[in-house]
């Protein structure tokens, strides 16, 4: 497992490139650091409205180059809400500020939401 300081700076390279390349850029949904960011996507979703969805698994992550800002991360994800049973794909909104790393919420929303673009 890669330590946070080395995935903080392979951000950071991602970032400087993905610039670079002003495209898409896709991860593998099963690296830790992809799972990481989907599970506080949810945390925070949760906190914000009381609810009690549990990541189950992460289907696709992407990032975009926001100009002078950092990046932008896409999620899909399949989530669980134990309260409900029920089991559905969501998708996260994640702004990753690139020289501070910390992240806010964007929205969360079904999958098919107008707003997916990772598809």
């Amino acid at each position: 497992m890669r330590s946070r300081v080395k995935l903080e700076l392979d951000l950071v390279f991602v970032v400087i490139s993905i610039i670079a390349s002003n495209a898409w850029l896709y991860y593998d949904p099963n690296e830790n650091f992809t799972k990481e960011l989907a599970t506080g996507a949810v945390w925070e979703y949760n906190r914000q409205t009381g609810n009690s969805m549990k990541l189950e698994k992460v289907l696709q992550a992407c990032t975009y180059p926001i100009e002078n800002k950092g990046v932008e991360w896409n999620i899909t994800m399949t989530v669980s809400d134990s309260h409900w049973s029920d089991t559905n794909n969501y998708q996260a909104l994640v702004f990753d500020q690139a020289w501070t790393h910390k992240r806010r919420l964007h929205y969360f929303s079904l999958h098919n939401s107008p707003y997916c673009c990772c598809t």
